[in-house]
C-alpha cells in the first residue's frame, strides 16, 4: 500500500476515496488497542485511536456536536482545523453542522460563525505538545475582540 498521497497535478478526488476505502478494508481507520496486553502494560482499558483521514465520529466528538446542537455550548474549539480531522469532507460536515446550529468553529488562529469570520493578524503555529496548547490558547495577540472573548472561555473546557 502506498501510503503518500499524491500532490499536484497527479491528485485526485477519486484517488483520495480510493485511498479512505483501502484503508476501511483493511480495518486501519480505527484500531483498537488493548492496553493491558501492550508492551508497555499502561493499564487495562481499551482504547480506540483513529487515523486522521478516518470518517468516523469517535464518542467525544459525537459528544461535543450533540451538546452544540442541544445549545448547550455555543462554540467548538479546536487548536487548528488539522486537529479536527485530516478528513476535508468530514471537516466541512462539522463546520456545516456547528453553523446550522447557530454555534461557531473557534481555532486559535480563526473564528468562523453564521454572521461572522475573523483571523489572526499574525498566524500562530498549531500546537505540537499540550504546553505548546496551553500557552496557545492564552496568546490573545492579533485577535478581534470576539475572537479573544471566545478563545477566552476555552481555559475551562
Amino acid at each position: 500500500m502506498n501510503w503518500l498521497q499524491p500532490v499536484g497535478e497527479n491528485y485526485s478526488l477519486e484517488w483520495t476515496l480510493a485511498w479512505i476505502a483501502e484503508l476501511r478494508n483493511k480495518n486501519l481507520l480505527a484500531e483498537e488497542l488493548d492496553l493491558a496486553t501492550s508492551p508497555c502494560n499502561v493499564s487495562d482499558r481499551k482504547v480506540v485511536v483513529y487515523n486522521g483521514m478516518a470518517s468516523a465520529f469517535d464518542p467525544e466528538l459525537s459528544n461535543l456536536l450533540r451538546s452544540i446542537q442541544r445549545r448547550e455550548t455555543n462554540f467548538f474549539h479546536s487548536d487548528s482545523f488539522a486537529r479536527i480531522t485530516r478528513n476535508p469532507a468530514k471537516l466541512l460536515g462539522i463546520l456545516d453542522h456547528i453553523l446550522q446550529c447557530g454555534a461557531s468553529l473557534v481555532t486559535n488562529n480563526y473564528v468562523l460563525s453564521g454572521t461572522y469570520v475573523a483571523r489572526r493578524s499574525t498566524l500562530i503555529r498549531p500546537s505540537h505538545t499540550m504546553a505548546d496548547f496551553e500557552v496557545n490558547k492564552t496568546n490573545y495577540t492579533g485577535l478581534s475582540a470576539k475572537h479573544k472573548e471566545l478563545l477566552s472561555q476555552v481555559g475551562g473546557r
